[in-house]
C-alpha cells in the first residue's frame, strides 16, 4: 500500500514537473535562450583562475578609490603615470562596495561581477526587443544576442567592470525611453532619466551609443519639435543626476582629459581599421560568419522595407567611436540578422499558403527540414562559440597565470619602486596584452611599453607608448641589439620581464632568440625564474 502510494506520488510529481516545464516553455520560450546564454558566459569565466584579459588599470583605480574612503582621488598612480581620475566611476564603486560588504577579494570581484552583469544584459536585451518588434522577431533577436561572441566577450573580461554596466543600463534606458515616447508617462520618463544617468556614470562610449539610439529608434514616433520636447527632459534630468561627478572632474581638470581621450581614438580612424566590414569578422564568429552575413542581408532588407534608420544606426559607431565600434554595432547587427531570418520565414509562410494543394506528407517533410536547419544553426552557434576559446590566435579569453602573478609579486617585494621594466610577452597586439596591462597593477612598477590609460594625458604619451610597443614587437626576431637600440632611442629600463614558452619543441616561441641571447649576455643577469617567466636585470 505504502509502495503504491509513494509510486503514485512520484508519478504525480513527475507529471506536474513535466507539465509545468512545458507550460513554462510555451509561455516563455526566452527561458532556454537565457539559460544557454548564461552557460556560455559562465563557461568562459570559469576556465581561468584570474579575471579574463584586461582590467588591470581599473583594478588599480578601484583599489585607490577604496583606500581613499570612496572619495574620488585626483589621479591614479597606475603605471607611475598620474592619470587624471576622470573615468566614469560607477563600475569602480560597484566593485569596491561589493568587495567590502561581502568580504570578497577584489580580484574575485573583477572576475565574477562582470559575468553577473553580462548575464543580466540578456533579459534586458529581450524586453527591449519586445518593445521594438513582434514577439517572434524579439525571440530570434534574443537568441542571436545570447550566443554571438561580440555580445559578451568584452563584457566578461576584467575590464567589463565598466563595459557590462554600460551595456546593461543603455538597454534599460532605451527600453524605458521607448515606453515614454509611446505612452507619454512621467513614470517612464523618470526611469529613462535614472538609467541614462547610470549609463553616463558607467561608460562613455555606451553613453554616446544611447544618445544617438534615442534619436534613431524614436524618430518615427515623434518628429521635429515633438522629438526635441521629449528628449530635452531626458538630457536635463541626466545632466542634473550626474552633476556631482561632472562638476568634480571639470573643476579639477576641465575638459582636457576627455578631449585627449577623443583625440586618441582618432588613431583608429584609418581605412585599415575597417576590414571587418568587408570580411564580416566584426561578429568574431570563429568559423562561418553566419550572423554577420545575415546581419548585412537584414540591413539591405530593412532599408528596402523600412527605410534607412537601421543601417544608419549600424554605421554611426564607425564614425564616432571606431575603436569600440564592433562592440556598439552588436545591438543593431543582432536586430538586422533577426530581421533577415524573420522575413525569410514570412516568405516561406506566404508560399505555403499559396500551395494548399501540397500533400500533408510533403508539408511534414518541409517542416522537418526547417526544424533540422534550425537545430543545426542552434548547435553550430553554441559549439562554435565554445570552440572560440580554443583557437590558437584568440587571446580574448586569456588571463595571466599563477606563475606570472608570482613573478609580479616578486618584483613588488624585491625591486626598487622606481624601477622600470621592459615586458616581452607572447601577444603581438598591445590592446590584448594581458601581462602588459596587469603588470603595473600587481607589481606597482612601471612598464615602459604599456599604453593603457595614457589616452587621458595631454602630452601625446599614448602615441609614444603605442609606437614603442609596436617597435618592440619587431625586435622579437632581431635579438637584444634591437632592444638596446630601443633603450637609447626611447627610454632606459632596469629589468627585462620575459615570458617563457613551455612547449617542448618551442615552434611558436617568438621570443626564443631574445631569451637565449639574454641568458648568454654579460650585460644581463637572471634574477628570477619560474615556469612561465624570467626576469633579467640590466648590469
Amino acid at each position: 500500500m505504502l509502495k503504491k502510494f509513494i509510486k503514485g506520488l512520484v508519478d504525480n510529481i513527475c507529471d506536474t514537473f513535466v507539465s509545468f516545464k512545458n507550460e513554462l516553455l510555451k509561455l516563455n520560450p526566452f527561458i532556454p535562450i537565457f539559460i544557454t546564454g548564461s552557460i556560455i558566459r559562465i563557461f568562459f569565466t570559469l576556465r581561468a583562475n584570474f579575471p579574463l584579459n584586461d582590467g588591470g588599470m581599473f583594478y588599480k583605480m578601484t583599489q585607490e578609490l577604496m583606500d581613499n574612503s570612496f572619495r574620488l582621488p585626483m589621479f591614479t598612480s597606475y603605471n607611475h603615470s598620474n592619470i587624471p581620475f576622470a573615468y566614469p566611476p560607477l563600475g569602480f564603486y560597484a566593485a569596491g562596495i561589493t568587495s567590502r560588504v561581502f568580504n570578497i577579494s577584489l580580484i574575485n570581484v573583477f572576475r565574477f561581477l562582470p559575468l553577473i552583469i553580462t548575464i543580466l544584459t540578456i533579459p534586458a536585451f529581450y524586453i527591449y526587443a519586445k518593445e521594438l518588434f513582434p514577439k517572434k522577431l524579439a525571440i530570434i533577436s534574443a537568441f542571436i544576442f545570447s550566443v554571438i561572441p561580440r555580445s559578451f566577450m568584452w563584457l566578461i573580461m576584467g575590464g567589463g567592470i565598466t563595459r557590462s554596466f554600460g551595456l546593461l543600463f543603455s538597454l534599460l534606458t532605451l527600453y524605458f525611453a521607448k515606453k515614454y515616447f509611446r505612452e507619454h508617462s512621467k513614470k517612464y520618463l523618470f526611469y529613462t532619466v535614472i538609467f541614462a544617468a547610470l549609463t553616463t556614470s558607467s561608460h562613455l562610449e555606451w553613453f554616446f551609443f544611447t544618445c544617438y539610439s534615442l534619436l534613431f529608434i524614436n524618430i518615427h514616433i515623434a518628429k521635429g519639435t515633438k522629438l526635441l520636447k521629449k528628449i530635452i527632459p531626458i538630457i536635463i534630468g541626466t545632466f542634473l543626476l550626474t552633476l556631482p561627478w561632472w562638476l568634480t572632474v571639470l573643476n579639477r581638470f576641465g575638459v582636457g582629459p576627455y578631449m585627449n581621450f577623443l583625440k586618441a581614438g582618432s588613431v583608429y580612424k584609418d581605412i585599415k581599421t575597417y576590414p571587418h566590414l568587408l570580411t564580416l569578422s566584426f561578429t568574431d564568429e570563429p568559423f562561418l560568419t553566419i550572423f554577420g552575413t545575415l546581419g548585412l542581408l537584414g540591413l539591405m532588407l530593412s532599408t528596402v522595407i523600412n527605410g534607412f534608420i537601421l543601417i544608419v544606426w549600424f554605421l554611426t559607431p564607425l564614425l564616432i567611436a571606431p575603436r569600440s565600434s564592433p562592440n556598439l554595432i552588436v545591438i543593431p547587427l543582432t536586430f538586422s540578422a533577426a530581421f533577415a531570418i524573420y522575413q525569410l520565414s514570412l516568405i516561406t509562410k506566404t508560399k505555403e499558403l499559396k500551395r494548399q494543394q501540397r500533400s500533408k506528407k510533403t508539408q511534414k517533410l518541409r517542416l522537418l527540414v526547417f526544424k533540422t536547419i534550425t537545430a543545426y544553426l542552434a548547435i553550430y552557434t553554441i559549439t562554435s562559440t565554445i570552440f572560440l576559446s580554443e583557437l590558437s590566435n584568440n587571446s580574448y579569453f586569456d588571463s595571466i597565470t599563477n606563475d606570472e602573478v608570482e613573478a609580479m609579486n616578486w618584483v613588488k617585494a624585491n625591486t626598487d619602486p622606481s624601477s622600470k621594466f621592459l615586458l616581452i610577452t607572447d601577444n603581438l597586439k598591445w590592446g590584448m596584452d594581458t601581462v602588459s596591462e596587469w603588470f603595473p597593477a600587481i607589481s606597482n612598477r612601471e612598464s615602459i611599453t604599456t599604453p593603457q590609460g595614457q589616452e587621458w594625458i595631454s602630452n601625446n604619451e599614448f602615441y609614444y607608448k603605442v609606437s614603442l610597443n609596436n617597435n618592440l614587437k619587431l625586435c622579437y626576431t632581431k635579438g637584444i641589439g634591437c632592444i638596446e637600440k630601443i633603450m637609447y632611442e626611447y627610454t632606459k629600463f632596469d629589468y627585462v620581464f620575459i615570458y617563457r614558452c613551455n612547449d617542448r619543441i618551442q615552434l611558436n616561441d617568438i621570443a626564443n632568440l631574445i631569451r637565449n641571447e639574454l641568458s648568454r649576455s654579460e650585460k644581463h643577469e637572471l634574477v628570477f625564474e619560474n615556469k612561465d617567466t624570467q626576469i633579467f636585470k640590466i648590469l
